[in-house]
């Protein structure tokens, strides 16, 4: 089967404020296949979002190659980013409906379709209240919905479930699963957590400290523990 996304090789480093250039992802390798959850699993500032974001086109890498049916983030590719905001003049309803406007969906079929994701994630009936009205968990759960209304084929995800609790972890992964399954769709996921990794993942590929590199794959289901342990493993090897 020919991967959705297929990276070989990327290198990326940033210039520093002092001029010097520091290693952030080398010579990492993955493939993305149809139906499939991928995890980026590592600690805090291994580099995992900004390989995301190379991944996505959104930053230039400096050696390897990146092939992919979609190339930036738009109607196919869809991207929820650790910094995504809602607009805090629409409420929920139009704020998870703006990308089906901005691709030429009509006013109603718009909220038609936010309503419907709204409800997925327990908040139909707070489809008129506004971002300033909700909490965090609850803005979490509208920006997921917002990345999946448009019906991207290919979703990146940046920490989507980092202000939740474990029951609605538990509630939006399985969403994300039964989104990726039923339409055909494929998920990239960077997390630090080691339970929405084993819940969430069909893959797990274990990141090291910066400079980021896939030191390990392992296949779920397998217990916390063990998940945990060959994570430490990973981050002791590579220190």
């Amino acid at each position: 089967m020919k991967p959705v996304l297929s990276a070989r090789n990327i290198s990326k480093s940033f210039r520093q404020a002092d001029g010097s250039f520091f290693k952030v992802i080398e010579d990492v390798g993955l493939d993305l296949y149809s139906q499939e959850i991928v995890c980026l699993l590592g600690p805090s500032g291994s580099g995992k979002s900004s390989l995301l974001q190379i991944l996505a086109g959104l930053h230039p890498l400096d050696t390897g190659s990146i092939n992919a049916e979609i190339q930036c983030p738009g109607s196919q590719l869809g991207y929820m980013t650790q910094t995504d905001r809602l607009l805090p003049w629409r409420n929920l309803q139009d704020n998870v409906g703006l990308g089906l406007e901005l691709l030429g969906s009509s006013k109603a079929k718009a909220r038609a379709i936010a309503c419907s994701y709204l409800k997925k994630v327990g908040l139909e009936t707070f489809l008129t209240s506004y971002p300033h009205q909700i909490s965090g968990g609850m803005y979490q759960r509208v920006l997921l919905s917002r990345t999946l209304a448009t019906n991207p084929k290919i979703i990146f995800l940046d920490e989507p479930m980092s202000n939740l609790d474990v029951l609605a972890r538990r509630q939006m992964a399985s969403m994300v699963r039964d989104y990726v399954k039923t339409n055909n769709a494929s998920a990239l996921v960077v997390t630090h957590s080691v339970e929405e990794a084993c819940f969430l993942a069909d893959r797990i590929l274990l990141i090291t400290r910066s400079p980021a590199v896939v030191h390990k794959e392992i296949t779920p289901p397998l217990q916390l523990d063990v998940v945990m342990a060959t994570l430490l493993e990973t981050l002791e090897a590579a220190a």
